[in-house]
């Protein structure tokens, strides 16, 4: 008899863990039958923005109050594609952080920290390589210092031999780092391609001294250094068939012969004033118009089919509660005989 009860409370308990599974399943196919719209668009949809304080808008007004406020050109960018859309809504993350060198922004997508992002971006933008030349820059005359090397030496009327005897160590270190940085830059494209077909952009870096009353002897140095880290850039770019790598936006030859008026240098800052971030913008924008995206956009429910899923949804909470309300009355009713006939059993 025992045996009879426990076979029959078995059953039952299993009867509603089918149902309760199919209920489950029925709801999460009514979920993912989503229907999305494909779109050929002029601009993406998803923008990434990477690297330095460049990409943040530091020195820009309004800075402090949040990087969104700003007249940068990423928020240029984000203002000029919210009407060119076919459809959705554009947006852009901007992930950039002031001080980051391309060894750090290397580690930190090598750790994972953007991979989510990867995955949905149409594009990545990025800003990298002013803080490897000016880290080691800082670094050397920091530790140099107890030798009689200062900085301010660079911008007096020292001779060009002079110069060179000052900077002889500085000029090594810089190259060292100059080729880390193209071994860099090349892991980086390698490891986001991989996860991503998401169009990369990497902006060439700018000489803020151009153009400016600085020592012309420091501002040659400046450009000589500045033009070899932009040779790696532009070296990366392609691979050895000739297909693009990733995209050069050559903002260095925009900015050449306007340091003074596109950057914040006569406040002693080397960030680019609004003007500059126009100029980084345009030639962003003409970059990015140069193909063409796919984006897909939901497509909006007519007024029956969302009438039609609220009724389903309403009908299977129906179904859900008759489920769990018989389940549950069956499984007591089990419980119940199986306590009565042992209590009958007892009473023998």
């Amino acid at each position: 008899m025992y045996l009879h009860i426990h076979s029959i409370l078995r059953k039952t308990i299993c009867a509603v863990t089918a149902s309760v599974i199919g209920l489950a399943f029925s709801l999460t196919a009514l979920a993912d039958d989503a229907q999305y719209d494909i779109y050929d668009s002029p601009v993406p949809q998803n923008m990434l923005v990477l690297g330095d304080s460049i990409a943040t808008g530091f020195g820009l007004e309004g800075y402090k109050d949040g990087r969104e406020k700003v007249d940068s050109y990423a928020n240029m960018l984000l203002k000029s594609y919210e009407n060119e859309l076919p459809a959705g809504k554009e947006t852009l993350t901007n992930l950039a952080y002031d001080g980051q060198t391309s060894a750090e922004l290397l580690d930190d997508t090598l750790g994972g920290k953007y991979d989510s992002y990867f995955e949905t971006c149409d594009i990545v933008l990025i800003s990298i390589g002013g803080n490897d030349l000016l880290h080691t820059l800082f670094r050397y005359f920091s530790k140099n210092s107890d030798s009689g090397l200062n900085m301010k030496d660079f911008f007096g009327d020292m001779d060009l031999a002079d110069i060179s005897k000052l900077t002889a160590g500085l000029t090594r270190e810089l190259d060292e780092n100059i080729e880390k940085f193209g071994d860099n830059i090349s892991d980086l494209y390698s490891y986001i391609s991989q996860r991503t077909d998401a169009r990369i952009i990497i902006q060439t870096v700018y000489n803020p001294f151009d153009n400016t009353n600085i020592s012309k002897i420091f501002t040659a140095f400046a450009n000589s250094k500045i033009t070899a880290l932009n040779e790696q850039i532009k070296s990366h770019a392609l691979s050895d068939d000739g297909s693009e790598n990733y995209t050069v936006a050559d903002i260095y030859t925009a900015f050449s012969g306007q340091g003074k008026e596109l950057t914040n240098i006569s406040k002693m800052d080397i960030h680019p004033n609004v003007y500059g971030h126009k100029i980084i913008f345009e030639n962003l924008d003409r970059l990015i118009h140069q193909t063409r995206y796919q984006i897909q956009v939901e497509k909006p429910k007519t007024e029956e089919a969302a009438a039609a899923v609220s009724d389903s949804d309403e009908k299977s909470s129906r179904t859900y509660l008759f489920i769990i309300a018989g389940a549950s009355a069956a499984v007591l009713t089990a419980v119940c005989t199986v306590i009565y006939v042992k209590k009958k059993g007892e009473g023998k």
